[in-house]
C-alpha cells in the first residue's frame, strides 16, 4: 500500500495509522475490502471510524463485501444446521 497522508501526518501503511490513531486495524481493512470510495482513499475509512458517522445504504460495494457476504449467510446456515440436529439428537437420546 502506498504512504497517504492524515490530519497533516504522513503515514507508510495503514496499519501505522491505526496504530497512532488508536481504532482498530481490522475495521478499517474490513471497510477498506467492501467499499469502492475506501478502496480508494483509505483515509475516508479512518474517517467514518474517527467521526462515528453511518455509512450511506447507497455507498457503492466492491465485489468482496457480495462474496464475503455469500460466505457469512453459507457459516451462518451450516452452524444453524449444526445446532438443530445437536438439538434434535440430544431430544432422542432422553426419550
Amino acid at each position: 500500500m502506498k504512504s497517504f497522508i492524515y490530519c497533516d501526518t504522513e503515514y507508510r501503511s495503514l496499519r501505522q495509522a491505526c496504530d497512532s490513531l488508536r481504532i482498530s486495524y481490522l475495521r478499517v481493512k474490513r471497510l477498506c475490502r467492501h467499499y469502492v470510495r475506501a478502496h480508494r482513499d483509505p483515509t475516508l475509512a479512518i474517517e467514518w471510524i474517527i467521526t462515528d458517522t453511518k455509512i450511506p445504504k447507497s455507498e457503492p460495494k466492491t465485489a468482496k463485501y457480495y462474496h464475503d457476504q455469500k460466505l457469512t449467510n453459507e457459516r451462518v446456515a451450516k452452524f444453524r444446521e449444526r445446532i438443530k440436529t445437536s438439538i434434535i439428537n440430544k431430544l432422542l437420546s432422553e426419550v
